[in-house]
């Protein structure tokens, strides 16, 4: 390894004393609060592009979080976005914030805080978008009208700003999809394709750890239940013993937990739900779906990711 010359080193560890100094506690803080700056990445069995998001709200008991997405690109803001300076935002860049892309992510999806907007500038911006004032805003900082300003008028599809926010409304629907398609889900009761309980029928997919990780994630943000019949042949192939999923080595406890929530619920019947709930089915794309259920009953998991050119 080659060292540096002392005065490049001195000259290096005195920029990142500086930048440690200029860094707000709040962005360094890992608790996620109304008004970060932060990037919102995609789920790993999903396919969506990094972007950054305005934390609007937190709910930390269901673990989501209602977003705004911001780009920095000053130059290509319309009249519905807003530019905030970077001195305001505690970031190394300005940002736009975009007001007509709202959602709602994971709260895990969330990464690194890259800035953050006081209470007052969120309250400011919300009503520079109005186009009135925000009374009782009060904060600890003043944010003057020229502070913040919104972009030019957005003069339609050949508006080469057009094709942007195209863009990036089809970035966040991509990000929010699973959050928001679990929220909406809530008196889904969904049946376990019971192929998905037998470690080896699970290595016939083409990517095993990929499918039992997105089966993790569905047991953690939906209702998930398994047919009496099925419960009875799991239990006679032996599938629901801990050890069939010692082979699954790192992913082995986990799955085991997740999994034993879903067969005790089922077998209690605290996951069946009343009659007339709306029940649905998951299965993979290596098995079939159970019943004859409609393609628009049954949610596929462990497809082949596209590759992207």
């Amino acid at each position: 390894m080659t060292n540096l010359p002392s005065e490049i080193e001195s000259a290096l560890a005195e920029r990142m004393a500086q930048v440690e100094m200029l860094t707000p506690d709040r962005i360094k803080s890992s608790r996620i609060a109304p008004g970060d700056i932060r990037v919102v990445q995609g789920l790993s069995h999903m396919e969506a592009d990094s972007r950054l998001v305005l934390v609007l709200a937190v709910d930390g008991d269901n673990e989501f979080t209602e977003v705004l997405l911001v780009h920095t690109a000053p130059e290509l803001a319309c009249d519905i976005d807003v530019i905030v300076p970077r001195t305001i935002a505690a970031s190394p860049y300005n940002i736009v914030v975009q007001a007509d892309l709202r959602a709602v992510v994971w709260t895990w999806q969330l990464g690194a805080a890259v800035g953050w907007l006081e209470t007052t500038v969120v309250r400011a911006i919300n009503s520079l978008i109005r186009g009135g004032d925000d009374d009782g805003v009060t904060g600890t900082s003043e944010v003057r009208p020229t502070d913040l300003r919104t972009g030019l008028h957005l003069a339609g599809p050949s508006d080469p700003r057009w094709r942007l926010k195209e863009a990036e409304g089809e970035a966040l629907r991509r990000l929010a999809k699973d959050c928001t398609g679990a929220l909406l889900d809530r008196a889904v009761v969904w049946q376990l394709d019971p192929g998905l309980l037998r470690p080896e029928l699970l290595n016939q997919a083409a990517a095993p750890l990929d499918v039992l990780e997105e089966l993790l994630h569905w047991a953690m943000t939906r209702t998930l239940t398994v047919s009496d019949v099925d419960l009875v042949a799991l239990d006679d192939a032996g599938a629901l013993r801990v050890e069939v999923w010692d082979s699954l080595r790192d992913l082995a406890s986990d799955v085991w937990t997740s999994l034993q929530d879903v067969i005790l619920g089922a077998a209690t019947g605290s996951t069946r739900g009343p009659v007339g709930l709306t029940r649905r089915v998951l299965t993979a794309s290596h098995l079939r779906a159970l019943g004859n259920a409609t393609e628009e009953d049954v949610h596929v998991i462990g497809r082949v990711k596209a590759v992207r050119s």
